[in-house]
């Protein structure tokens, strides 16, 4: 199971400083506009292009990620960084 400060440490290990987004999505932060913000910087292309993939309609794709992150936004407290990495709960 994914674990933000565990993928965090794994960064500075490799050399790599982390990011915000990667300190804020490993605190399990999601409750504020920059969060969300970040969430979309960080995860919106992928989602974006698994929903083309899955759906073969690129306007229906960009309509099924804006759904994703409106309804993220709405459940943001039932997000629970210890049980899942962000990218797997939208």
């Amino acid at each position: 199971m994914w674990r933000g400060g565990v993928a965090v440490a794994q960064l500075w290990r490799l050399g790599r400083q982390p990011s915000t987004a990667d300190r804020r999505e490993a605190s399990g932060s999601l409750h504020s506009e920059q969060d969300m913000r970040l969430a979309y910087e960080r995860h919106g292309a992928d989602l974006l292009g698994f929903a083309c993939n899955a759906l073969a309609d690129r306007q229906l794709a960009e309509d099924v990620v804006q759904e994703t992150f409106v309804r993220a936004w709405r459940s943001a407290a039932s997000f629970d960084h210890r049980r899942a990495s962000l990218r797997t709960w939208l």
